[in-house]
């Protein structure tokens, strides 16, 4: 499932994804989500995948933390900041699509298992208490 309004490239998306042959394995849902939305895909996912090409950061991986999903993001902005490379997911260079693609293709349901506890560990960190008393 790709959730989540466009900044620009919708368009590109689509073609790609025809031109593929994934329209039966891809959902595309390019739209703001309410919040029961939200937690219905956050619930379905195995992992969450940020592949920004530009970012200052990201309210999606602490939002993904909250569900217990690991996250795969790319070395932009502040991401790689929020993320622990190997323990709540993986940072990868930015358009490295081979490793993108690779790191998908190879994770498992017990990786993701593994990662939750260094998720629940490092909620914590990412509250607006801890962001309060760190100021």
């Amino acid at each position: 499932t790709i959730a989540g309004e466009f900044w620009k490239g919708e368009e590109e998306t689509r073609n790609r994804i025809t031109e593929l042959g994934l329209n039966d394995q891809i959902e595309l849902r390019p739209r703001y989500h309410t919040d029961q939305e939200t937690a219905e895909l956050f619930h379905r996912a195995d992992v969450v995948v940020l592949p920004y090409r530009s970012a200052t950061g990201s309210g999606v991986v602490p939002i993904a933390y909250h569900y217990n999903k690991p996250v795969i993001v790319t070395n932009v902005g502040g991401l790689p900041d929020v993320v622990e490379d190997m323990s709540t997911g993986f940072i990868i260079s930015r358009q490295d699509v081979s490793s993108l693609a690779r790191i998908i293709d190879s994770l498992t349901a017990l990786d993701c298992k593994k990662m939750v506890k260094a998720i629940m560990g490092i909620k914590n960190r990412l509250t607006w208490k801890a962001l309060v008393e760190t100021i």
